[in-house]
């Protein structure tokens, strides 16, 4: 019967190496999702090495499994680096080849030159090897890696129609890996008949920078529109005091002060 020549065992290991690759991805982009993409992307990659060099010291039912796990990794720690390090077609294609180089060559390995792979008494060393990598470079990332923003406010700003600087905002990013800096907000605000009205916004950051220690400057610019003046009937030119607060909404401003209110984790230097 047709049946008799099903092999349904191999439904039950893909299932488990779609479980185990998923495993992976949960665990890259949950638990690891504060640590630099590179870190994740080796983390990921790691995984297909290993389960690979694993693969090829397995009988055939376990080799299934192994093979399967790798290639899944592998399709994951490929779409995670696309999605975080590659901007053009160009480069997503020369990704898409040179992994299908790749593949093909581990194909080759497989099935005409398996004797190059470690065997059993070898792995283990193989493994280590890949474990302490994953270990120091998770330990660099964590103590040598972040990006912090600081904020330089001035004493007091002109308030008036268009862009006015009200200080500096500064991203400095130590060690060397990217880093994916979070999306900050800078709300500005001031108080009109004792509650609190907002003036305009800012953001900064969001991208993933470079491997290179280095500091991104750009200026806090309170961009009021004219129609802000004929809405609410405020003075133009009015001199304010900068104040850092809590919240626009909470209300605590007096006459004559600007709020700005830093969204996120900011290290302030002039902050009141």
């Amino acid at each position: 019967m047709a049946d008799q020549d099903l092999d349904y065992s191999k439904v039950f290991y893909g299932g488990s190496a779609l479980f185990a690759v998923l495993s992976v991805l949960y665990l890259g982009f949950e638990y690891l999702q504060d640590l630099s993409p590179f870190t994740i992307s080796a983390f990921v990659f790691t995984v297909f090495a290993a389960t690979f060099f694993l693969s090829s010291t397995q009988k055939s039912r376990t080799k299934l499994l192994y093979s399967l796990i790798s290639a899944g990794s592998y399709i994951v720690f490929l779409i995670y680096v696309n999605a975080k390090f590659l901007e053009t077609t160009d480069q997503v294609l020369a990704s898409l080849i040179i992994s299908a180089g790749l593949f093909s060559v581990l194909g080759y390995i497989y099935t005409e030159r398996e004797e190059i792979l470690p065997d059993e008494s070898q792995i283990k060393y193989v493994l280590a090897g890949l474990a302490v990598f994953m270990t120091l470079l998770l330990m660099y990332d964590v103590f040598f890696v972040e990006a912090l923003f600081m904020a330089d406010l001035n004493d007091e700003v002109s308030f008036e129609p268009g862009g006015k600087t009200v200080g500096e905002a500064n991203i400095v990013k130590k060690g060397f890996l990217p880093v994916e800096t979070d999306r900050r907000t800078v709300n500005f605000c001031l108080s009109e008949d004792e509650r609190p009205l907002p003036a305009a916004y800012q953001s900064f950051g969001g991208q993933t920078t470079g491997f290179l220690p280095h500091t991104e400057t750009e200026n806090i610019t309170m961009n009021v529109r004219e129609e802000f003046f004929n809405e609410t009937g405020i003075e133009r030119g009015r001199v304010l005091e900068i104040v850092q607060v809590t919240s626009c909404m909470d209300g605590n401003l007096n006459e004559g002060q600007l709020g700005v209110e830093l969204g996120g984790n900011w290290l302030t230097e002039t902050a009141n």
